[in-house]
């Protein structure tokens, strides 16, 4: 579907798509894509049409989006008296969606409290998000420029809001999140994990996860660098390859830190999560040779379950939509895991490692079986791909023992469609 060729105001867009046509597979768009196109109305009307996305994706990779999305789902299970079932402070960094009034209030009141106390300690971000402008560029995801509030920083912005007295005036489309200020470092370096997420099916909801890789940031991690220039060091895709073992040094939180020189070829930047396990095996900073698989994984899978189980109340119900995410996490030295960000229809061009490339044949298997009609596990192929949850099973068998058989009950009282959500030019939530 190429709106370059088909302008959304043309008579015959998008009716131009054939009814022999079995796959559709949309790359690019606009956020209003959503307000123009009726799925059931304009394509994938008919019972052999498959399109690779879910209406109402975006509460899984728009950061405000899920955010709330995860919020929704803690508050559920603690009005059940279940909140050891999710907790979204355990999950992503604590955040604050700036357009939503009462949340910036909030965010300005914590913030305003923590720089009297201590001016010169960090503890925020503030990302400005903003959809692509041009409709057809890489994909519709955000795009997030994230800005430290270190003391220059925080007096910027809280001018701006005036001390929180503007919110609900200012309409800049920011979040404000938590810092992570002791990252994992691998080479003295930022690294994140990057998984693969595939809906295979929303009505019966099926999803799938595929491990994916690991990505060291190109520029080594100096804090207070990044604290004094006032923004986050990025994070660049290389070839796979093991960490060097060679050198350590100890850190000042007292956990074993691998060392590097400052010139790092970037064909080190990535490595594959078995390495990663071997790596923290060589550098004595787990005994448990299963650390990786049954701990650092586990808790992936059931961060991934979290946003599904809670993003399906916004996705439309349909036989032919599938969608596969790529999501980012971090690492601190603690070892705990944060949820940093979703991106949907991303670009597999840069695509290194056997796992990924495996990754990849296995979903033209599974997505080839579900254009066949095929709707369950024990129909689809045997691939690479780890059944993450499939609503075929009874509640308690539905998420392969990720999630205990006492939190696997749905917390909400029924898995009704949430409020249509409209997006503004900045991709806003304006409903809220």
């Amino acid at each position: 579907i190429d709106e370059r060729v088909y302008p959304m105001n043309h008579v015959d867009y998008p009716k131009f798509i054939p009814e022999a046509v079995n796959l559709i597979l949309i790359k690019d768009h606009s956020a209003s894509f959503h307000r123009n196109i009726q799925y059931n109305r304009d394509f994938a009307c008919s019972e052999w049409q498959m399109i690779n996305e879910v209406p109402g994706f975006h509460h899984l990779t728009y950061q405000n989006l899920a955010s709330r999305t995860f919020q929704d789902l803690s508050e559920a299970f603690a009005s059940q008296k279940k909140p050891h079932c999710f907790k979204t402070e355990n999950a992503i960094p604590l955040t604050y969606d700036l357009n939503i009034q009462e949340e910036c209030r909030e965010f300005f009141e914590i913030f305003e409290r923590e720089r009297n106390q201590n001016p010169n300690e960090v503890k925020w971000v503030v990302k400005s998000l903003a959809v692509r402008k041009d409709p057809w560029s890489q994909d519709s995801r955000q795009n997030s420029l994230a800005t430290v509030l270190n003391e220059e920083n925080g007096k910027e912005i809280a001018r701006r809001y005036d001390h929180g007295t503007e919110c609900g005036n200012r309409k800049e489309n920011q979040i404000a999140q938590q810092y992570i200020p002791h990252p994992f470092l691998i080479n003295n370096r930022k690294f994140n994990f990057r998984v693969y997420l595939l809906i295979a099916s929303v009505d019966p909801l099926i999803a799938f996860y595929h491990e994916g890789v690991i990505r060291l940031s190109n520029t080594p991690y100096d804090e207070e660098s990044e604290l004094a220039s006032g923004q986050l060091s990025t994070i660049k895709f290389g070839k796979a390859k093991t960490p060097s073992p060679s050198e350590t040094t100890e850190s000042t939180e007292g956990v074993e830190q691998p060392q590097s020189s400052e010139s790092v070829d970037s064909e080190n930047l990535a490595f594959e999560f078995n390495q990663f396990q071997e790596y923290l095996l060589d550098k004595g900073l787990t005994t448990d040779i299963r650390f990786v698989a049954d701990k650092l994984v586990a808790e992936l899978k059931k961060n991934l379950i979290s946003l599904l189980r809670s993003g399906k109340r916004f996705m439309q119900p349909g036989w032919g939509y599938f969608q596969i995410f790529t999501v980012d996490y971090m690492l601190d030295q603690d070892l705990n895991l944060w949820f940093i960000e979703n991106k949907a229809n991303s670009d597999f061009s840069e695509i290194q490692t056997e796992s990924e490339k495996t990754m990849l044949e296995g979903l033209v298997d599974i997505i080839e079986s579900r254009l066949k009609g095929k709707m369950t596990l024990s129909e689809m192929p045997h691939t690479s791909w780890e059944p993450l949850m499939d609503e075929n099973f009874p509640v308690e068998d539905r998420y392969f023992g990720v999630i205990s058989e006492e939190c696997a009950q749905s917390p909400f009282r029924d898995n009704t469609v949430g409020p249509d959500i409209e997006y503004g030019a900045q991709g806003t939530d304006i409903t809220r």
